[in-house]
């Protein structure tokens, strides 16, 4: 009612409709999802009655659900079961295709002519796509993520991004290019009770996830299948947290004991401590991150807010890199080095991204402002290269740094933020240890 009275029923008997569409001030479009129908309705003296029906059940269109009036006076009409969109002649009633099942729609819904670009949102694609008036692919203009970014992302060395979800227990790769999806792996950690920590590939693009509730670590070879690699409690191992691959190809687990555990990267087996709850003689480590270097191994120390180094090779402690709470650092979970050398070490505590140097730890300042564009407890963060033009939701900036932060709240290119209600903060920092 434009007066914001009570609503008054306009049709009835419908059977599922789905989209609207005005094509004068009286005339009046209804995609009827349930008969794969479009019906046309008149309004005179205040009420609407059926004209006539616009496209036919049996037109091929199989749960029609938008509808938008092209450049050229046709309906655009967009099958959401069929997963396709064609073109109805008001005039003649002529159905012709318009956009085909192959270019990459998946259960299309809304549709939107902008001047001579059709935008199609593909809801379970979970994107918004754009053809040309000839129904050809011309990109994809927005994109979402359906399981959300809450527990780690890692980029691959064949241009892809792995993000993974806790609450959903997935992995989805996504090519770092475009921003595509390429694949999801489902059980990250074998059942709805457990939830990944943390992911790695190795050079052959395989991908590695801890899993704290199982004490151990998950392999997906690149065809999906998934194995166990590092076994349940395998040298000691307790809720494992951060991984890395070592100069040496093995795979380095910071475990909730307060070790550092060092697996063989061909087949997990244990190869040894490489740094024991002494911190190798430096001082206890409640280690989350871990990070190669040049020859160093570069640890986040959560509770005492620190990053110390050991030596790569031998797990020697050399110097606590940064000091407890320098430069504000507070709960410090991930960290990277970036291409002008400095380390980046992500805030969780108070939502800012700090950066620091190399070789003496001094503060260079927050290269990520406490909650910056939104941010909120940021948990990992990588850095990824310029690969050409790809969609704002991964975004590519030259030697972009990635960050995770804990429900999507805005995104610009190169970033990934995310955020989680206040309440479940110190679960998310120590319900996963």
């Amino acid at each position: 009612s434009t007066s914001g009275g009570a609503p008054t029923t306009v049709v009835s008997g419908l059977s599922s409709p789905a989209g609207l569409l005005f094509t004068s001030e009286s005339t009046l479009l209804v995609a009827e999802s349930g008969s794969d129908r479009v019906l046309e309705y008149h309004e005179s003296g205040g009420s609407w009655t059926f004209a006539r029906v616009v496209m036919a059940a049996g037109s091929g269109v199989d749960g029609p659900f938008g509808l938008a009036r092209a450049p050229d006076g046709r309906v655009s009409v967009s099958g959401s079961f069929s997963n396709d969109v064609v073109s109805v002649d008001l005039t003649t009633l002529a159905v012709s295709p318009l956009i085909g099942a192959v270019n990459g729609l998946n259960v299309p819904g809304a549709l939107k002519w902008s001047a001579n670009t059709l935008l199609v949102a593909s809801r379970l694609g979970n994107s918004v796509r754009a053809f040309d008036e000839n129904g050809v692919a011309t990109g994809v203009v927005a994109r979402g993520r359906t399981a959300p970014a809450d527990a780690a992302l890692a980029p691959t060395s064949g241009n892809e991004l792995i993000v993974a979800s806790s609450s959903a227990n997935k992995i989805d790769v996504y090519d770092g290019s475009s921003g595509e999806l390429v694949r999801s792996l489902s059980n990250a950690c074998t059942t709805s009770f457990t939830r990944p920590f943390d992911v790695a590939a190795d050079r052959l693009g395989n991908i590695y996830v801890s899993c704290p509730p199982i004490d151990g670590v998950r392999r997906f070879d690149t065809s999906g299948a998934s194995t166990s690699f590092v076994a349940a409690g395998s040298g000691g191992l307790g809720s494992p947290r951060g991984l890395a691959f070592g100069p040496n190809g093995n795979l380095f687990v910071a475990s909730s004991t307060g070790d550092v555990l060092e697996y063989s990267g061909t087949n997990g087996s244990f190869v040894r401590v490489f740094i024991d709850t002494t911190g190798n003689g430096g001082g206890p480590v409640d280690p989350y991150g871990l990070c190669f270097h040049q020859d160093g191994l570069f640890v986040t120390s959560y509770f005492p807010n620190e990053v110390r180094e050991f030596a790569a090779g031998s797990g020697a402690f050399r110097q606590t890199l940064v000091a407890s709470g320098a430069g504000g650092l507070a709960g410090p979970r991930s960290l990277a080095f970036g291409a002008d050398g400095a380390l980046y070490v992500t805030s969780e505590q108070n939502d800012s991204v700090k950066r620091y140097d190399r070789d003496r730890g001094s503060y260079l300042g927050d290269f990520v402002a406490p909650g910056s564009g939104g941010l909120d407890q940021p948990f990992d963060l990588a850095f990824g290269a310029d690969s050409g033009p790809a969609v704002p939701t991964l975004g590519h900036v030259a030697r972009a740094i990635l960050i995770a932060a804990i429900v999507v709240l805005t995104t610009r290119p190169g970033v990934i933020f995310r955020r989680a209600p206040r309440g479940q903060k110190r679960e998310t920092q120590r319900g996963q240890t």
